[in-house]
């Protein structure tokens, strides 16, 4: 997750950064777990063949599924009066909503330059190019919960 490289840069003060993200079907994750040590044991050498088949037999299990999906971003380091903080951004997707979290920033950075935002030229990171109220605002019509703790 690009995260994890970008967060230490532009938040001097952090000090450790979690990810956790997962289905609800038990079977799906169990099986992307499986699938990451056979790639980090070198039994599986090109994971990405499998794309094909792996998407259609996730399509033939959906239905067994309860639509539900989360992630969590935990951060602990200092705020910006240098005294410890610790952060964590929670969210929930029911009714399979959970597939459109992804995608919600490029139509939020697309709706900026719809509405005549100019952004400087040339591939980055799109990092600080929006607010999370942006981001939140594309979430509106979903069934998704969201909360940050302090």
């Amino acid at each position: 997750m690009p995260d994890l490289s970008l967060f230490p840069i532009r938040y001097t003060g952090l000090e450790s950064t979690r990810f956790s993200a997962g289905v609800g079907l038990r079977l799906t994750q169990w099986g992307m777990w499986l699938l990451s040590w056979l790639v980090r044991a070198r039994l599986l050498r090109e994971p990405a063949r499998l794309a094909p088949a792996l998407h259609r037999a996730a399509c033939r299990l959906e239905p067994l599924g309860d639509g539900l999906s989360g992630m969590f971003v935990s951060l602990r380091g200092a705020g910006l009066d240098g005294a410890p903080l610790r952060m964590s951004w929670e969210l929930v997707a029911r009714n399979n909503h959970g597939p459109h979290i992804p995608c919600m920033a490029a139509v939020a950075l697309a709706r900026k330059l719809a509405a005549g935002v100019v952004f400087e030229p040339g591939a980055r990171p799109c990092i600080g190019l929006l607010t999370l109220a942006d981001y939140l605002a594309e979430l509106r019509d979903l069934d998704i919960h969201v909360e940050l703790r302090q």
